[in-house]
């Protein structure tokens, strides 16, 4: 019997936690800004109503507020009492942060992030250096999708198709910031105005959209300097983190190129002797499209394109790592490298950025092309 009471008790009390959905304000998106002492916040809101066809003459899916404080937790309740709904962060998607905010006052904006527990570990992070992050979360994409579900999902294809994104989500930027032998790299979205001749991925096409978003190449921040790495660096840096599977990449051959399907890559560095770290490699792939002077059906063609991404490799990894001694930033990890595998070598560093230009890179690459069914190989004959 007391059971039995106890259990009509928790049905008709219902949930102590229960909130109205029309009492909420569920964010999808958050930007993040920093200037003359104060946090400037965007949040991208759920139009909820916009999903309930009978009821809606609303087609907009979101709205961006935007308000100044002191704190991030000062704008968002400015925020909030404007919109009459408690906020929600658990739906968010994506967190766009301006170079001010991070290379001005990245510590209280950590603190905020760490102390927010209802932001997942799971978010992306991203920044944008041209643009605002308010005018990024105010892009309307195709299809009337939400902006930070379009923007999340476009950062991971960049990832995976094109190499010139690289994926950080909050518990990665936490690592590297937290951690000496990380720099924090960073997605870079900006806008294409129109008229501007952007040499990058566009993603917005046919839209009525005074801009277009895109996805630029990744930028590095350490605590003095801010870099956007090239499309090689790029490239160079997904390989040795090992995010280069399924991509598609392209190279010059005698009398035109031919594109190649990374099917598993894998690289890593292996060995620290005499200030040269060895960085070994391998990659495997089919020839997806060609357009060369040599015969693809003779026996050796497959070598010589073996040789030619090889060279090309061999070449980008060079010129990524001459660049980062260069720049004095670590970007392609070699100090998280020789902290985990050789603590006694690292302990002695003050600061591998700077000291990164002591050390050589040694590559050894293995290439394995196959040929695709249908391709020929007298295409300029």
């Amino acid at each position: 019997m007391k059971k039995l009471l106890l259990l009509c008790c928790f049905l008709l009390c219902g949930c102590y936690n229960h909130k109205e959905l029309n009492d909420l304000a569920i964010c999808s998106a958050m930007g993040i800004s920093y200037n003359d002492g104060e946090y400037d916040i965007s949040l991208q809101i759920v139009n909820t109503s916009a999903f309930d066809q009978k009821t809606s003459s609303d087609n907009a899916v979101f709205y961006v507020y935007n308000e100044k404080g002191a704190t991030v937790y000062e704008a968002i309740d400015k925020i909030s009492k404007d919109l009459s709904k408690e906020i929600t962060l658990t739906q968010l998607k994506i967190i766009v942060i301006d170079e001010n905010a991070i290379t001005d006052n990245l510590n209280s904006l950590v603190d905020f992030l760490m102390n927010d527990l209802e932001i997942s570990l799971n978010v992306l992070v991203s920044t944008t250096l041209k643009s605002t992050p308010y005018d990024i979360l105010s892009v309307v994409v195709p299809n009337n999708e939400i902006n930070g579900t379009y923007l999340s999902n476009l950062i991971e294809v960049n990832n995976s198709n094109f190499g010139n994104s690289y994926l950080v989500d909050l518990s990665n930027f936490f690592v590297n910031y937290l951690t000496d032998y990380n720099n924090i790299i960073l997605t870079n979205i900006e806008l294409k105005h129109p008229n501007e001749g952007e040499n990058n991925n566009d993603i917005l096409k046919d839209t009525d959209s005074i801009s277009q978003l895109f996805i630029d190449y990744p930028i590095v921040f350490n605590k003095d300097d801010v870099y956007k790495l090239s499309f090689d660096e790029s490239i160079i840096l997904n390989l040795v983190d090992n995010n280069i599977n399924g991509n598609s990449l392209t190279f010059e051959c005698d009398g035109g190129n031919f594109s190649v399907m990374i099917f598993k890559s894998k690289f890593g560095f292996d060995n620290f002797e005499n200030n040269n770290i060895y960085l070994n490699g391998n990659i495997s792939g089919t020839v997806n499209e060609y357009n060369c002077s040599y015969d693809l059906d003779e026996s050796d063609t497959l070598k010589k394109l073996q040789d030619i991404i090889k060279k090309e490799i061999y070449k980008m990894i060079d010129s990524s790592f001459d660049n980062s001694k260069n720049i004095k930033i670590d970007f392609l990890g070699v100090g998280k490298y020789l902290h985990y595998n050789y603590p006694d070598v690292y302990k002695k560093i003050d600061d591998i950025n700077t000291e990164i230009s002591n050390f050589n890179v040694i590559n050894k690459i293995d290439v394995s092309l196959s040929k695709q069914g249908n391709l020929r190989g007298d295409i300029n004959e």
